[in-house]
This record gives structure tokens, sequence and C-alpha cells, in this order.
């Protein structure tokens, strides 16, 4: 964005770490300051209260110019409860914290700083990908990779330059034997401050229930979609392979399954299908149509990425409608659209949270709107990912975006 004439900065913040460490760090980042994960907080978790790491301050204007905020996947959730706090600090951290050392972040004085959230892919009602029927061969994708990555990063030196897991307030830091490290990091792992417990369906309710959608705040959300829907003999047939006994047959054959099932079927395409996000489209394709029937089932697309296909298959196949998320949500067939690592319907907006259907003539503050789902971008591809048009069409994806954000300011 900066070679298009945009003022723009990535921060950095833990990839394992929950909604809350996360938007410290962000904080710290933006103001090139130690992470200060609050007293009461950092009590209750039983972690130390600051992080180790000062990462260079982000722009030099902040919070003097309010600021657009885009995060991808959980990095949704993190800029919502990151505006949250600067809107209204924390009581609890006030109330534990002396005047004189308490962070401006839940002091509540950086009111007004926010001007836009825009998330992409983001789980805002938490993913099935954390479910246990959605694990490979009983462990769970995400925590496999970013678990497996913690402790790459606790015992390789210099790693942390390309990706830090900033978790020494947990003490899982370099010096560790490798066994240390394993015990710590299993102690983590089993923490509810920690992404694997924000991330799943009951954790996302509960961070939704710690944030609001502010007033004076613009909100817009980009789904995913990498399935398509297949015909209920053709379901029956891949559910067995992926539920029952032959699925450890299946999964390793999964990517040439994909590509056979669809050339099977005349659907051949490696690429996002025409109502993809492009120069003269930039939002994407309409909404896919809510599924009805009892015993529907999805199948990833053939151009998925394919690290991420298996979750997608096990996502798009689950559907448990007699259960229910803890804001009363039907875990049903509406779940089963995905990228692959988000379900499209959390995708979209908080259920808590007043939400409507883009509409570039109305757009207004303190409410989500809605974009038209991405059908054929899996969780990669809305970020760059190997496919989608390439550097050219994710450049004007993203083009497009800032030049909507900075009309809104000259407004």
């Amino acid at each position: 964005m900066q070679s298009e004439g945009f003022e723009a900065y990535a921060a950095t913040v833990s990839p394992t770490g929950s909604v809350w460490d996360r938007a410290c760090e962000l904080y710290a980042h933006l103001t090139g300051t130690r992470p200060d994960y609050g007293a009461a907080h950092a009590a209750k978790a039983g972690h130390t209260r600051f992080g180790a790491l000062v990462r260079p301050r982000l722009g030099a204007d902040w919070p003097a110019s309010p600021i657009h905020l885009l995060g991808h996947s959980f990095g949704g959730a993190t800029v919502r409860l990151f505006a949250e706090l600067c809107e209204h600090g924390s009581a609890e951290e006030r109330a534990a914290t002396p005047p004189g050392e308490l962070s401006p972040l839940f002091s509540g004085a950086l009111k007004g700083k926010i001007r836009s959230i825009t998330t992409l892919a983001a789980p805002h009602n938490g993913t099935t990908a954390m479910h246990p029927e959605a694990n490979c061969f009983g462990v769970n994708v995400l925590e496999f990779i970013l678990y497996s990555a913690a402790v790459l990063d606790a015992k390789i030196e210099k790693l942390e330059d390309f990706w830090h897991y900033q978790l020494e307030h947990f003490g899982i830091e370099k010096g560790l034997t490798f066994r240390e490290t394993l015990e710590r990091i299993s102690a983590y792992d089993k923490s509810s401050d920690s992404a694997k417990h924000d991330l799943s369906v009951e954790g996302a309710s509960a961070v939704n229930r710690s944030i609001t959608c502010l007033p004076e705040v613009y909100y817009f959300s980009y789904a995913c979609d990498a399935t398509k829907e297949l015909d209920l003999p053709t379901a029956d047939r891949i559910k067995e392979k992926i539920t029952g006994t032959r699925a450890v047959r299946f999964v390793s054959g999964l990517p040439g399954q994909i590509a056979a099932f669809w050339k099977a079927t005349g659907d051949t395409q490696a690429t996002p299908p025409a109502d993809a996000p492009t120069e003269t489209n930039p939002t994407g394709a309409n909404e896919v149509p809510v599924q009805k029937k009892s015993h529907s089932l999805r199948y990833p697309m053939p151009n998925i990425t394919l690290s991420i296909a298996e979750t997608c298959a096990r996502m798009a196949a689950f559907a448990r409608p007699e259960e229910c998320t803890p804001d009363g949500i039907p875990l049903d067939e509406r779940w089963q659209p995905n990228d692959g690592l988000v379900n499209t319907i959390s995708a979209k907006a908080p259920f808590t949270e007043p939400q409507k259907d883009f509409d570039p003539a109305h757009i207004e503050k303190g409410i989500w709107q809605v974009m038209p789902v991405c059908s054929g971008w899996d969780h990669t591809d809305i970020v760059g990912g190997n496919r989608v048009g390439g550097v050219k069409e994710i450049h004007a994806f993203y083009r497009g975006i800032a030049e909507r954000l900075c009309t809104m300011d000259s407004e």
C-alpha cells in the first residue's frame, strides 16, 4: 500500500496470544513501548505484567490523529478489542493500578482515536476448525502449526526476527531446555488466556461480550468461501470418508481427490470464479445461499491452498444443529461454507452486534457493513495467497479498500 501512495504499517503481535494480550501488544507496537498486559489481567492469567519485546514505533502521528485498522483472521478480534480499550479503557485495570503506573490504553483517554475497522476472514464468532471433529488424526491443524513454531521460536536464535511468538510473560523464552520448553507450552495450551481459547466458538462468545460496536466507528467485514455444495448422493459418500473409519486413507489422498472430483463434475477451474474481487469489481461475489438441506455437504474448491484443504473438507462436513453457540445460534448447515480455517458465517460480523449488507450510497457508523462474500477465495488468498490474479489483483483489492477509507476521511 505504501507503493500505492498510502501511509500504511503492519503491526506484529503474538500469533498464539489471547485477544487481550494481542490488543496490548498492538498498542505497544503503535507507541514503541514495552507491552503492558495490565496488573489485574496478569494476576488473573498467571503471567507477568510486562512483555519483553520493545518494537520501533509505527508511524509518528498516533494517537494525535485517528487511524483506520485492518485485521486479518484473528487480527479482527484483536483490532476490535483494541478499539474498545481505546474508547472505554478498563475499569478493572484502573481499580488495580495506581494512576501513575496505569497504561494509557486502560485509562479511557484514547476516545475517538480509531476511525474505522475492516476485518478480513475474521472468526468473529469463533471457528469450527477448533472443534475436535475438525481435527486431523486427533491433532488440530491450527494448534499443531502454531505450537510447533512456538517451540522453534524458543529454541532457534534469530527466528524472532521473522516471527516472534512473544510468550516471555508466560516464561516461554530462550535458554530453557527442550523439555522445559515443551512443559511450559503444554501448560500455556491449557490456559484460557490464549488464541486456542478465544478462537473457539465458546471463547469467541466470551470475547464478544467484552466488546461493543462503537457509535463513532465505521465497520466493514469481508468473508471468504472456498467450498461448493455437493449433490446429496455424493455428499453421503464423502461424509462417510471424512467421518468414518476410512478417514486416514481419505485424508492422505485428499489433494488428488479434490482435483479428480471437480474434473469428474466438469469444474476444473484453478482460479477464483469471475465474480471474485477484481479491479472492476473490488467487492466480489454475492453471498452464497444459506443451505436448507438436512444432509447437505460442501467440498473444497479445486484451487484451495493444499495445507488447509483437509480442514476445509472437515469444516464443510460439520453440522450439529442440536448444538448451539453460547449466543443461541445453532451449529447447523450455515456453518459449512468456509475458507479453510474460518466459517463464512462467522466472518461476516459478531452475532451480538448490528449489521447490514454493504451499501456504498449509505455508509453508516456504529454498524457492520458486510461486504459480498469473496467466493472462491480461501483464508490465504485474501492476504495475497498464491492464485487470486497475482500481485496486480490483490493490489487492486486493497487499493479499493484504501480509497474508500480515504474518501471517508475527506468527508
